[in-house]
């Protein structure tokens, strides 16, 4: 009787183990398809990039393009939504932004493209934001033809939409040799306790030399940004 006693509670520690461990387990993310069939009624063409990590609160970060086709001319925009899912599986759009372009990305030249996305808390307060990079083309100009953009954005996730922390143009390479040429890079310094959160973008401007021929590369130039924890935004100092 003792030995049988011992297995039935034997095999309830162990049922309570795998209920517990399911319960730890994370969430799957929605299938791509699905958050596209819930994106859809929303834009006419829709593209869904990638189902990022959860953000907090069963709200998913999904990066997503809409796009508009008309007579010899195709424009588009990003797109990053925060979806949830319900127990039964239904999905549901917690909110979404528009990221902002110098130019209206034209994809007559070339499709718009999803580059470097991560979470990462940046500016210290223990919540991670979402960085993300993205590039596109602009409609050629005479002279010029098209120009490529690389832009970035940093998101904070802990509101009913995304919202921007910090949104910078990074490069800027026309086609045509005589326009300049803008890169840039930009770096997160190590977070020191008690001071505020730090980036340094380093932009290097290359002009035309008829002399060689070629762009010819500037000094870089360094710019300081640093958070400001009452607007939970990062500016750029002087």
């Amino acid at each position: 009787m003792r030995r049988c006693c011992w297995a039935v509670v034997g095999v309830g520690l162990l049922l309570l183990g795998v209920a517990r461990a399911e319960a730890q387990k994370p969430a799957a993310p929605p299938n791509k398809k699905a958050v596209q069939a819930l994106l859809k009624p929303l834009h006419k063409v829709v593209r869904v990039s990638k189902v990022l990590g959860d953000a907090g609160g069963g709200r998913w970060v999904v990066l997503y393009t809409s796009h508009k086709e008309g007579k010899g001319k195709s424009s588009a925009s990003f797109w990053v939504g925060l979806v949830t899912a319900a127990p039964d599986g239904a999905l549901a759009l917690a909110g979404k932004l528009s990221l902002p372009t110098e130019m209206a990305p034209f994809e007559d030249v070339e499709p718009i493209k999803w580059g470097t996305s991560a979470f990462k808390d940046h500016d210290g307060d223990g919540k991670p934001e979402l960085y993300v990079v993205y590039g596109y083309n602009n409609e050629p100009q005479p002279a010029v033809g098209d120009t490529y953009y690389r832009a970035m954005a940093l998101l904070n996730l802990d509101g009913a939409a995304p919202t921007i922390a910090l949104a910078l143009t990074l490069d800027e390479s026309p086609e045509a040799d005589t326009p300049p040429e803008i890169i840039s890079k930009l770096a997160f310094a190590k977070l020191k306790p008690g001071t505020p959160a730090e980036a340094t973008l380093t932009t290097t401007i290359s002009d035309f030399d008829e002399g060689a021929g070629e762009r010819v590369p500037g000094k870089p130039k360094k710019t300081l940004y640093r958070h400001d924890p009452a607007r939970d935004v990062w500016l750029a100092q002087k």
